[in-house]
């Protein structure tokens, strides 16, 4: 499911890192897979300390052929989720303007189901 859907893989290594280099989590963050800033998960690896649950699932992700990018993502988005955005000089804001911003989520949710194969629902 790497290939096809790697966003569903992902929360299964929810928890999974404690990261210790900011580092090479902002230059991986601020890099595209396959280029040559993008981190390869041998060096990400040695910045993380791994809970040892999530090993079994790191092997059979290194299995694949996309499993190197995929893990080194994976610890990115985990970063921004829980680390990044605590950061006192963090750039996360909140919009006062615009706070419900939910029809718009909506629209992008369909639009992305649309690409999926979905159909959009009538209103």
């Amino acid at each position: 499911m790497i290939e096809e859907a790697p966003e569903m893989v992902a929360p299964a290594l929810h928890g999974a890192y404690t990261f210790n280099d900011r580092r090479i989590l902002d230059r991986a963050a601020n890099s595209t897979p396959g280029l040559g800033r993008f981190p390869r998960w041998a060096e990400m690896e040695k910045t993380l300390d791994i809970e040892p649950w999530a090993r079994p699932l790191i092997e059979m992700c290194l299995r694949n052929a996309d499993g190197e990018v995929f893990l080194t993502t994976t610890a990115v988005l985990e970063w921004m989720l829980t680390e990044d955005i605590r950061r006192p000089d963090s750039t996360f804001h909140v919009d006062d303007e615009d706070e419900d911003d939910t029809e718009d989520l909506g629209e992008a949710g369909e639009g992305w189901m649309a690409e999926q194969g979905f159909d959009t629902p009538d209103r």
